[in-house]
């Protein structure tokens, strides 16, 4: 039994070999991303003045939308409600700015429904994500 068992967990010199050469591969493929970064890799140095324009231009357009958005937005108050035949005027006291709350009225007037929560976060979601492109 103890013959049979070192027969078959014995390695030739070959295998042996192979095995050496195989976990010498293993650690150069472990350890390459550092040495590429140790030796070879350079950080991207962007200078400020080349980008100061497009800075400019980013100010300039996030101020415009923000000022934009603040007449559409209203601060949210929240109670209880079924969004099915919500007044517009609710809706617009949830946060919504007018022209979604009108949105939200011509799905109910086309035969829309809310059957659950999941729904009306959607379509809020939705109508938010429409108004800010």
């Amino acid at each position: 039994m103890n013959q049979k068992f070192k027969e078959y967990f014995s390695i030739s010199r070959q295998e042996y070999r192979g095995l050496i050469v195989l976990f010498v591969l293993l650690g150069l493929i472990y350890t390459a991303p550092y040495i590429y970064e140790r030796f070879f890799f350079k950080p991207l140095e962007i200078k400020i003045e080349t980008i100061k324009p497009a800075l400019a231009q980013i100010d300039r357009y996030e101020s415009t939308a923000y000022n934009n958005q603040e007449e559409d937005f209203h601060k949210p108050v929240l109670f209880r409600f079924n969004p099915n035949h919500l007044p517009v005027e609710d809706w617009i006291k949830l946060g919504l700015s007018e022209k979604q709350a009108h949105s939200i009225k011509k799905y109910e007037a086309k035969g829309g429904k809310f059957y659950k929560k999941e729904d009306v976060k959607k379509c809020m979601l939705f109508l938010r994500l429409c108004t800010n492109v």
